[in-house]
């Protein structure tokens, strides 16, 4: 530990540079028990023009990260807030989080930003409170492994199905729980037209039909790179099918280098309880949520 106790005000912050990655690599290697993916993800963060990569230095050295990126033309987002475990408990999270809300807010046609954080990291909580953001949504993180099973097969949506999926999205108790957001990944953008025609048109809609309407619907976002089976928004009432969908989707993880279907809703998603009976529970590592929190212009 650093003998001299520094303020918030002595950091500096700056875009990230190629250079940095060294020092961000040493500082991050013991945190989450040496699984931070800040490492792996660094030389494409630098890299997209969708994002803007920050540090926070001391004295020339880098100490803190902090990411903003575009989901949308009118939605940022907030992820990579790192502080070296040396330099924590001096405002320097506080700081690199306020100096992020404020660089999206900056970005032309950006209308809200936001981020998401664990149930449990109140520090997170309260900043991100003090900043002008709300919670926007609770959703509990579910997961289930690959299991071949004899399920009939969902259907995949395509874009000659955005009005009759839309229309189900939009009246379901899923996008009022979430805010008109979806789980993409460890992302939650606002489920849009776009967004919508886009899943659509990767065949990532899919659920089960009646009389030529679809009845229930999963939302399949991106997480490590589809290696598994990510469900951001589930739309439909019926029991039954949602508990079947469940197990077709533990039958499109074999195979999968993850080998699991995951699922990421709202905490009080009344479907929650066919997909248990489908065979998803919670992480091995125990009950997990996810706190979302905005701000709007």
């Amino acid at each position: 530990m650093h003998a001299n106790i520094m303020t918030a005000e002595e950091l500096q912050i700056r875009p990230a540079r190629p250079e940095d990655k060294a020092a961000v690599v040493e500082f991050t290697k013991n945190i989450w028990e040496g699984e931070d993916y800040l490492p792996k993800v660094w030389d494409a963060w630098l890299a997209d023009p969708r994002g803007r990569l920050y540090v926070g230095e001391v004295a020339g050295t880098p100490v803190a990260t902090g990411r903003v990126v575009l989901l949308s033309p009118n939605q940022a987002w907030l992820e990579g807030l790192r502080v070296d475990p040396d330099y924590q408990g001096r405002g320097y999270a506080r700081a690199m989080h306020d100096f992020t809300v404020s660089a999206a807010l900056e970005i032309p046609g950006v209308e809200r930003v936001g981020l998401a954080t664990s149930w449990e990291n109140e520090a997170v909580h309260h900043m991100s409170l003090a900043s002008g953001m709300h919670r926007v949504g609770d959703f509990h993180y579910t997961v289930a492994p690959a299991a071949a099973n004899e399920t009939p097969a969902p259907d995949v949506f395509g874009p000659e199905d955005f009005a009759a999926v839309r229309a189900l999205v939009a009246a379901s108790e899923c996008a009022r729980l979430a805010q008109g957001h979806m789980a993409n990944g460890w992302r939650f953008p606002v489920l849009t037209d776009a967004l919508l025609a886009q899943l659509l048109s990767e065949g990532q809609v899919v659920g089960y039909d009646r009389a030529g309407q679809p009845v229930v619907l999963a939302l399949l976002g991106q997480n490590k790179e589809r290696a598994d089976v990510w469900v951001g928004f589930l739309a439909g009432s019926d029991h039954a099918a949602i508990r079947d969908l469940g197990w077709a989707l533990r039958r499109r993880a074999v195979g999968l280098p993850d080998a699991r279907a995951r699922a990421m809703l709202p905490a009080t998603l009344s479907g929650y309880a066919a997909l248990a009976e489908a065979g998803f529970g919670d992480h091995e590592d125990g009950e997990f949520h996810v706190y979302v929190f905005e701000r709007e212009r």
